[in-house]
């Protein structure tokens, strides 16, 4: 995720859209998660699908991992990406959106028997993304000021008119704690055209998550 970093007084010139450049501001990079290993052509967890139209996912990030990506109380995240191993010839990925869900940090497994729905945050626009080598980010229609305590879930989504007939490769976390019992990684897959909406329970919830920046 892409961090700016902003001074009171600069954020109240944002908000207030006197604003004329964001040259002066610092920006950095986040990473949540390190790992060597990746997902196979078909295989899950990956945001960018497996062998159907469309993929819908939801990846989990604790106030652990924001902090230990180097995040504090107050950085403001302008977007999100995934570190592409090999795109295997992916098509591309119609309809690509993101959503960040904020999710109240006082125990449970919020993504352990449903999706999550509640205290959106913001979101991207809808794009068709041509995945390449490397981290590929995503922009927010507006940024997200982190609190400090509150998990982060992130949302992606894109449904196609086809099948792919292979997915990119994404690094995988290798650093998830054993023994947690957190589901990390929610996805639903599925071969029509309302894949994004589908709040269907019975898809593929995972104790493994990918890198994350």
């Amino acid at each position: 995720m892409k961090v700016k970093c902003y001074s009171f007084f600069q954020l109240i010139f944002l908000f207030i859209g006197l604003l004329l450049s964001t040259n002066s501001f610092s920006q950095n990079y986040a990473i949540v998660g390190t790992g060597t290993t990746t997902n196979t052509s078909g295989s899950l967890p990956t945001p960018y699908g497996s062998l159907n139209w469309g993929t819908r996912s939801q990846f989990l990030l604790r106030p652990l991992d924001l902090t230990g990506a180097g995040l504090a109380a107050g950085s403001v995240i302008s977007s999100f990406g995934f570190n592409v191993s090999s795109t295997n010839g992916s098509a591309p990925l119609t309809g690509w959106t993101m959503k960040v869900y904020l999710v109240n940090n006082s125990g449970g497994n919020p993504l352990g028997s449903n999706w999550v729905s509640s205290r959106l945050v913001s979101y991207s626009i809808p794009t068709t993304l041509t995945l390449t080598t490397g981290w590929n980010q995503t922009n927010l229609a507006f940024p997200v000021i982190w609190n400090g305590t509150d998990s982060i879930v992130l949302e992606t989504c894109f449904n196609n008119a086809t099948s792919l007939t292979a997915a990119a490769s994404v690094y995988r976390v290798t650093s998830i704690p054993s023994g947690s019992g957190l589901t990390y990684t929610r996805q639903l897959k599925n071969n029509n055209s309302a894949v994004c909406s589908d709040n269907t329970v019975t898809g593929n919830s995972v104790y493994t998550s990918t890198s994350i920046r």
